[in-house]
């Protein structure tokens, strides 16, 4: 059991589990999709507390296995002050909804990261993300955050540019996929980070 302060200056007791295993609660996969996952409505107030705790969250009858890091552990966990033992590794709430959607349509994490490549230049805005939201008509759909404020892009990119790229790393040598794909944290953004 945690204490974590509301905005009307109380504390509010939050208990959750460490790891989580979705094969034993289905309705976990929805909650962390729909955003209530790790919630907690203050008694007092009423405003509902999304708090970044540290968690597995991993399926008994697949291969999902990725730990969320909380983003306010991001450099931590890139320069190496920071452990997290897992498989996978997903920094913050929007990179954990992205492994699991990745997970649930059959994909691999490796090649969606690589396929966000062309997008991020270096004349991108610093807070550019981009996330494999779903698979649409034999298209894998990205919302691309941070191009402009209050708005949300949306990109697709085929099932057969994926099925290619996907064939063309299982042997690349090339230095900036290889630093992509390996893992535990499997992101372009680790290209991006500030030394």
């Amino acid at each position: 059991m945690k204490l974590i302060p509301c905005y009307c200056e109380k504390e509010v007791e939050f208990d959750f589990p460490e790891e989580v295993d979705i094969s034993s609660d289905p309705k976990i996969v929805d909650a962390i999709m729909d955003g209530t996952f790790m919630s907690v409505r203050c008694p007092y107030c009423g405003k509902l507390l999304k708090p970044e705790e540290p968690v597995r969250i991993f399926d008994s009858r697949g291969s999902l296995d990725v730990r969320m890091v909380p983003e306010l552990q991001r450099n931590a966990f890139l320069t190496g002050r920071y452990k997290a033992e897992a498989p996978r590794v997903a920094i913050g709430f929007p990179e954990l909804v992205e492994k699991i959607a990745i997970y649930m349509a059959g994909l691999d994490d490796g090649t969606v990261e690589v396929l966000k490549l062309p997008a991020i230049q270096r004349d991108s805005p610093e807070d550019l993300s981009i996330y494999f939201n779903n698979l649409e008509d034999n298209n894998l759909i990205f919302h691309i955050h941070g191009m402009e404020p209050g708005k949300i892009g949306v990109t697709r990119i085929s099932r057969d540019l994926y099925e290619r790229t996907l064939r063309s790393l299982e042997n690349t040598k090339d230095s900036v996929f290889r630093e992509v794909i390996t893992p535990p944290y499997v992101s372009v953004k680790k290209l991006y980070r500030e030394d």
